[in-house]
């Protein structure tokens, strides 16, 4: 079913811009980058099926969507260009000195690099006995 004739209050692009996008899903999310879909499937099915094909966003950061049937230049060129700004976003926050202060501000830097490990300092110190490390599989 075409998104357009979905209720205006469950359309993707209209919640976001209502409410903010820390209320869509992530395929809502993708949704509203690729604007449309494709033949026989809307743009919030066609990004459930990418988001499903490379496990997830952090999967999406680490694709070669040019491999992807039914995604043209026009689509592919607009979710390279966001995927690269988050990634640069990202980088800039460490740059700028910025603390990886919380489990959820590593774990999204983790994501854009695509790491697997972390060396974390307790209280910002470094010393022999306030370093754990840990290995992280992410999902």
């Amino acid at each position: 079913m075409a998104i357009s004739s979905w209720p205006a209050a469950e359309r993707p692009r209209e919640r976001l811009l209502e409410r903010g996008a820390g209320y869509l899903t992530d395929a809502e999310l993708v949704a509203v980058l690729l604007r449309t879909g494709i033949r026989g499937k809307n743009a919030v099915e066609l990004a459930r099926e990418l988001l499903e094909t490379f496990g997830g966003i952090t999967g999406m950061l680490a694709a070669k969507l040019g491999a992807v049937k039914g995604l043209g230049p026009a689509k592919r060129a607009q979710l390279a260009a966001a995927l690269e700004l988050a990634r640069r976003a990202l980088g800039e926050e460490l740059k700028a000195g910025a603390l990886l202060t919380s489990h959820d501000k590593v774990l999204r830097q983790l994501r854009a690099q695509n790491a697997v490990g972390v060396v974390v300092a307790v209280n910002g110190s470094v010393s022999g006995d306030t370093i754990t490390v840990a290995s992280i599989q992410l999902q």
